[in-house]
């Protein structure tokens, strides 16, 4: 589980991210418990982006 002060940092960086980058973001906040087991076919078939996309960020 990611720890409070790397989600602090985190979310004070939000504003400069990308839309599709706090998409993602936002996709991994909603889904801390089980985002270890998810494949990342898994989180780009979730938020319709491709793997490259999901890779670069």
């Amino acid at each position: 589980m990611l720890s409070n002060s790397l989600i602090a940092l985190l979310e004070k960086k939000r504003s400069s991210l990308s839309k599709i980058e706090n998409e993602i973001l936002d996709y991994i906040f909603l889904h801390l418990s089980d985002i270890g087991t998810k494949t990342i076919y898994e989180v780009s078939d979730d938020l319709f982006v491709s793997t490259a996309t999901i890779s670069r960020t």
